[in-house]
């Protein structure tokens, strides 16, 4: 993503991006390691991804906890 947008780390430090709410949602440090993530409205991490392709998916499930 710093590539993308021409982030300068030299300059601007590692990379920080945080959400409506002030909540950190992705971060990349200067030697390109990046890792991303998305909190729940409880503050639960229900994704994560890294650089690695490490992925961790832990979104509820569109139907989950609804009766038919």
């Amino acid at each position: 993503m710093a590539q993308q947008i021409n982030w300068d780390f030299e300059t601007n430090g590692d990379l920080e991006i945080k959400d409506k709410d002030g909540n950190p949602t992705y971060y990349e440090y200067s030697n390109g390691y990046w890792i991303k993530w998305e909190l729940d409205f409880k503050g639960n991490r229900i994704y994560y991804e890294n650089l690695n392709s490490k992925i961790i998916y832990n979104r509820p499930k569109p139907c989950e906890n609804k009766v038919v």
